[in-house]
């Protein structure tokens, strides 16, 4: 392609649609495994709602080893395509895996969904970062918001499937349902979505993996030195952690008997109605983050969530607690994803976005002292004690995130007067 000229791929709908439904795919993992079956499998297994969170995040913290190397041996080879799938193959197998474990072998259970939990952290990390290949600057939010929101359609998706399956053969039939699914609406990703147009592939060696490795940590340890970047990603950490957290341990949190003790179908219904908020509310947000700046929806999404932790602590009404979850963490999770995947496209270098991604995937995978935390606290504490506890953090958070957006305003009214 001529310098200047357009490219035919950019801001066509095929290719951002199967983006948007690998979204799709790996949001009906989540919600099946994560969310709605294995916390409430192992709490049976075991008696302790820590279990689950232990194990994620053992497998959190070794895809956060991972990931920016990985990340930026992508950029070096143009492997991004061929990782991601791999990646997918592998957490779909484990998915189907966890299937067949029979009762009673619960470390089982926690060694295969540490495997699925680092192949599916791994893949969304290197997908995020097709987005500035799949449309032009000005959409990026939109596109962004879509992804979000077609994922969430996904979860709406998996709920009832896994629920009429579990019916019939067992909860653990659901997990057979998360891998199967995630393949199938991996496929589009997979035909419709080309390589990243990074720089010129180099062919693997041991020494270019060894020498991106030590560029990527390299990388990290210099963030500081990039204080804009270091005081997001810290920003970010601490609202994905918060978020991770709350989705993971949602299920629960309604179903403990010191909180609303809700049935099977309430949960399910709790959960369907965050996907249809969620959906709403990234489609929107997409394009608000386009007018106003993805700074300001980061910092509405997060202080939506603290106030959804204020009111499921306070609230004895299930009715209340249910939709204000479903109004205001829809519109947080959305918020917080798409918007936190933008700015850093907004800061990073573009020719090592890869390698950026990878970091900001840190944010994600490394985000294991909330679900450790609550986990724990709820078998000690309660539940209610629990997601209290959830607000610190993401008050932090929406502090360090402005204090980021000060500093760029800053630098940039540094750069642009004029010298003496």
């Amino acid at each position: 392609m001529n310098p200047g000229e357009r490219d035919p791929y950019r801001d066509r709908f095929l290719p951002i649609a199967s983006w948007s439904l690998y979204d799709f795919a790996n949001t009906i993992f989540s919600a099946i495994v994560v969310t709605q079956y294995l916390p409430q499998v192992l709490k049976e297994e075991t008696g302790r709602d820590s279990i689950m969170g232990w194990a994620t995040a053992a497998s959190l913290v070794l895809s956060a080893f991972a990931g920016p190397f990985l990340g930026a041996l992508a950029d070096a080879t143009r492997t991004t395509k061929a990782q991601v799938l791999l990646w997918s193959a592998i957490c779909c197998a484990a998915g189907v895996g966890l299937s067949l474990v029979p009762p009673g072998r619960p470390w089982t259970l926690v060694a295969i969904f540490c495997v699925a939990n680092v192949a599916y952290n791994v893949g969304i990390s290197l997908y995020d970062a097709f987005l500035p290949d799949l449309c032009s600057r000005g959409r990026m939010g939109a596109v962004s918001g879509l992804g979000v929101g077609i994922g969430y359609l996904g979860a709406l998706a998996g709920y009832p499937v896994a629920l009429l399956v579990a019916r019939e053969h067992g909860d653990r039939s659901a997990f057979a349902v998360a891998g199967v699914l995630m393949a199938i609406f991996t496929i589009p990703f997979a035909i419709f979505v080309r390589e990243r147009s990074t720089a010129a592939r180099q062919r693997f060696t041991l020494a270019l993996g060894w020498n991106e490795f030590r560029e990527a940590h390299a990388t990290i340890r210099g963030l500081p030195k990039r204080p804009v970047l270091f005081l997001f990603l810290l920003g970010n950490l601490l609202a994905v952690d918060s978020l991770n957290s709350m989705i993971q341990w949602a299920a629960q949190f309604f179903r403990d008997a010191d909180t609303f003790a809700a049935d099977r179908e309430q949960v399910t219904f709790l959960l369907m109605g965050l996907s249809v908020s969620g959906v709403v509310s990234g489609i929107a947000a997409g394009r608000i983050c386009d007018a106003v700046g993805a700074h300001r929806v980061l910092l509405a999404a997060m202080l939506a969530l603290a106030a959804v932790a204020i009111v499921d602590w306070s609230s004895r009404d299930l009715a209340l607690s249910t939709w204000t979850t479903i109004l205001l963490g829809g519109f947080g999770a959305a918020g917080i994803w798409l918007a936190g995947r933008r700015m850093l496209v907004d800061l990073a270098p573009p020719e090592r976005l890869g390698e950026f991604m990878g970091i900001y995937g840190i944010t994600r995978k490394a985000s294991v002292f909330g679900t450790v935390a609550l986990g724990t606290l709820a078998d000690s504490q309660g539940w209610r004690f629990a997601i209290l506890s959830l607000v610190a953090p993401l008050l932090a958070g929406a502090w360090l995130v402005a204090a980021a957006v000060s500093r760029r305003e800053r630098d940039a009214r540094a750069e642009a007067a004029p010298s003496v």
